[in-house]
């Protein structure tokens, strides 16, 4: 994403910011749908993981939805999916490609919509299982609709099919979160 970062009039930075959404802030698409959210213990003592779950072999959704500031330039976002795997892989098997894609809806408009092109970005997870694992920053995603005062509704995948970059994982891919990054060009919301 190409952004920047500015020193407004009254001393208050402009530029790229972040979003955290966690998985429980998620919901499983009704249609082709990750698993529920669900808390795995690691050890008694240590943190739980509260993920969800996406299959090996069937393209699975999450969605959640954000209501971006004002102060958003309502131009492209990136996104950085930070995740965990269910068990060990079968050597050589460890890619796995999260997408994203999002609509945003004004006052009166039916969320009945259809969501703008997804991107996808990878990472091979040969780690130790409970390993936290982030992918990269992804490419520019483009919001179909997007403007002030609207409610943007998002959508992450597990692009099981994909081969660029490769998602061959023979393991459930557990999400934690998502970090969602946008661009201010104004100092407020007013």
């Amino acid at each position: 994403i190409m952004g920047y970062i500015g020193v407004g009039q009254d001393g208050i930075t402009i530029g790229k910011h972040t979003l955290w959404i966690p998985a429980g802030a998620m919901t499983p698409s009704t249609t082709a749908g990750c698993a529920a959210l669900a808390t795995t213990e690691t050890t008694a003592g240590s943190p739980d993981m509260t993920t969800l779950d996406f299959d090996t072999t069937t393209e699975e959704h999450a969605q959640f939805s954000v209501c971006f500031p004002k102060s958003w330039n309502l131009g492209a976002i990136t996104f950085q999916p930070v995740w965990t795997k269910s068990g060990a892989v079968t050597a050589g098997l460890d890619g796995v490609a999260w997408g994203l894609q999002g609509v945003c809806m004004a006052d009166d408009a039916s969320i009945d919509q259809v969501y703008g092109t997804e991107v996808t970005v990878g990472l091979d997870a040969a780690k130790t299982v409970e390993d936290v694992f982030m992918s990269a920053e992804s490419a520019d995603v483009t919001i179909t609709g997007a403007a002030d005062d609207t409610i943007c509704f998002l959508q992450i995948s597990r692009v099981v099919a994909s081969t660029s970059p490769l998602d061959d994982m023979d393991v459930d891919a557990r999400l934690l979160g998502v970090r969602v990054f946008y661009i201010t060009d104004a100092e407020t919301d007013v």
